[in-house]
């Protein structure tokens, strides 16, 4: 078949531009759905049981179109970002709050 028959399954997701060959990264923690598929596979970034994922993520083309967490919702903050795998939105402390 030709590359547009691949695809990229499981716990993994396309991380490169389309018109490249086919290359597939770990799916972040947070991504990961019940059933071992990756939500960021999905147009809605959503999984079948739980619904949408935390945070607005987006593909970040300066490093080879992986995904990349960008904000998260009021009273979560953003975890560092690397490793990317382990991205994922904390809950605040008691003595943390976010400014806008």
């Amino acid at each position: 078949g030709s590359s547009d028959d691949c695809y990229c399954s499981g716990r993994y997701y396309e991380s490169n531009a389309p018109a490249d060959n086919l290359e597939c990264s770990d799916c972040p923690t947070v991504a990961i759905c019940s059933d071992g598929s990756c939500a960021l596979n999905d147009d809605a970034f959503s999984c079948s049981d739980t619904g949408r994922i935390t945070g607005e993520w987006e593909r970040n083309v300066s490093t080879g179109w992986h995904y990349h967490l960008i904000s998260c919702p009021a009273g979560t903050s953003k975890s560092p970002p690397n490793p990317v795998v382990s991205q994922n939105c904390d809950p605040c402390s008691d003595a943390e709050y976010i400014l806008d």
